[in-house]
């Protein structure tokens, strides 16, 4: 029932390419209209405006996110998350992994995660950048912090190769400290 005067807009609707978008009521938007002869009373330029592969790009993933999909991409989440965990603990190196939907985050210790400072606990590794390192050397990028997401292409031989992955980079990580 909440009615924003403005709505910021970003991530899908660019398909995985750089955008973002203002949406809002007609008498706040109507600041960007052209005033016959004087121009714009606020005007908006940006290197992304009507760019038509992000738009595009937009289109696609916003038809493919169906219920469906989503569903499905929450599923193979919760499948990677509890993979990936099995793999510390065959490996015997400190670890866990949490996240929600299609994301996940590597946690190179085993202590509690109930606060954002936990989140930078130190780590049982002395880095979890040389661990993103090992995995980009198998062919797996993940984010800053070891985040990573799944997408709607991901299928669960991707999850099972991130775990190979995995399994292959911690003793090679533990040894290099």
């Amino acid at each position: 029932g909440v009615q924003p005067d403005l709505t910021a807009l970003g991530k899908i609707i660019g398909g995985g390419l750089p955008v973002g978008a203002v949406a809002g009521r007609a008498d706040v938007m109507d600041v960007f209209e052209e005033i016959e002869g004087h121009g714009v009373r606020v005007p908006h330029g940006g290197t992304f405006n009507a760019n038509p592969l992000t738009m595009v790009a937009g289109r696609a993933a916003m038809a493919d996110m169906t219920p469906e999909a989503f569903e499905r991409l929450n599923a193979l989440g919760e499948q990677a998350r509890e993979a990936l965990r099995a793999v510390f603990r065959e490996s015997g190196i400190p670890g866990q992994v949490s996240g929600t939907g299609s994301l996940f985050k590597l946690h190179l210790h085993e202590g509690p995660l109930t606060t954002l400072q936990d989140l930078f606990a130190a780590p049982a590794m002395p880095s979890a950048d040389a661990l993103r390192v090992a995995l980009v050397d198998r062919g797996y990028f993940l984010g800053s912090g070891c985040l990573g997401c799944l997408s709607t292409a991901t299928t669960a031989a991707h999850v099972e190769g991130l775990c190979e992955a995995l399994r292959s980079a911690l003793p090679a990580v533990a040894r290099a400290a």
